[in-house]
């Protein structure tokens, strides 16, 4: 039976209704019969390969390929890889067709839009003096974030805010960012502030940082400790229900300070203090009731009592001889009675610019 496929015109013809791939079938005299390969490419534009090389110049015959497939632009004549309709279709089918357009329409701004918008790794085909528009690499990359990993888009990759944004919506994202901000221990917080899950693409060093880690399991809990130094995965103050207690920012973060003014102990063991917003703010008095409370608890107690009613907060004190210091996230389940205990043990407090 498949031996009339192979000379029989009409049973070439009905095969390739079916199936272009019959076509392979075929006579090679029908690779110059146009009806043929008419049929041909409009089952599978990459057909166009097998034409004869007046057949590549027929114009109508390879807008019907390129409609099918793209890519068949590559066997195109050259004359109609300089045609900018031909052209045009090829990239709307297939953007990455690009790379077979003569090189004055990979100068083409619009012609290149089109391209990245069917596909924006097309863009590592577009001619290298549109690698400085911006709003065309944005577009590819919008399609395509792998595009962040091309030459074209380098000046995006050292956008902070930019990447910021990426990585909120793609973890993954974090590995495109430059090598300049991924050694960026303030962009790393950061990061992980928007997509905890970012962490498993940070450097060695910031997975074992324990600020890194606790905004990490904040922002994405077990999900993100689990990408974390093995040693850290295990300290009790960084495992998901104790992050998520813990309303003391991290140092760097932008957060509402409360100030302690002072503080004492009660003979029934309550804890009674007096907080502020940073210097000059609205004051409060509290009282921590309970046994043994902690930095945590009191930084919740003021948060509370002074309406901070989400977020973190700064929790900072007045020490005769430290000036001002701030209590840092991971003193949050130190007991307040250790803490305070005289002599002041702020060896691990940092100093904090206070503002209102």
């Amino acid at each position: 039976a498949m031996g009339l496929y192979l000379f029989d015109k009409e049973q070439v013809l009905e095969a390739l209704r079916q199936d272009g791939r019959y076509f392979l079938y075929a006579a090679k005299r029908f690779r110059r019969d146009r009806d043929v390969m008419l049929a041909a490419v409009r089952q599978d534009g990459m057909a166009l390969q097998h034409a004869a090389e007046a057949l590549r110049r027929d114009r109508d015959l390879v807008l019907q390929a390129v409609r099918s497939n793209g890519t068949a632009l590559a066997f195109a004549a050259l004359e109609l890889r300089r045609d900018r309709d031909v052209v045009l279709q090829a990239v709307r089918s297939t953007g990455a067709a690009l790379e077979f357009a003569a090189q004055e329409l990979r100068q083409d701004r619009d012609l290149v839009l089109e391209a990245v918008r069917s596909e924006g790794a097309a863009l590592r085909f577009a001619a290298r003096d549109l690698w400085g528009d911006r709003d065309l690499v944005l577009e590819a990359v919008r399609r395509d974030d792998a595009v962040l990993r091309f030459p074209a888009a380098e000046g995006l990759t050292r956008d902070r805010d930019f990447m910021l944004e990426k990585i909120r919506e793609n973890d993954s994202s974090f590995d495109f960012a430059a090598a300049e901000l991924q050694r960026d221990r303030e962009f790393v917080l950061a990061a992980m502030r928007v997509n905890g899950l970012a962490l498993r693409f940070a450097l060695e060093e910031h997975r074992r940082d324990r600020d890194v880690v606790l905004e990490a399991v904040r922002k994405s809990g077990h999900h993100a400790l689990r990408f974390a130094a093995g040693e850290l995965q295990r300290e009790p103050a960084l495992q998901p229900a104790s992050a998520k207690r813990n309303r003391l920012a991290v140092p760097g973060a932008q957060a509402t300070i409360i100030c302690i003014n002072s503080m004492g102990w009660m003979p029934d063991g309550n804890v009674l203090a007096s907080a502020s917003r940073g210097l000059g703010g609205a004051e409060a008095s509290l009282t921590l009731r309970g046994v043994s409370p902690t930095v945590g608890d009191l930084a919740c107690a003021a948060a509370q009592r002074l309406g901070v009613e989400s977020g973190f907060v700064h929790l900072a004190l007045h020490s005769c001889g430290l000036g001002c210091v701030a209590l840092t996230a991971h003193h949050a389940d130190r007991h307040l009675a250790d803490v305070f205990a005289l002599p002041l043990d702020l060896s691990s407090a940092r100093p904090l610019a206070l503002t209102n």
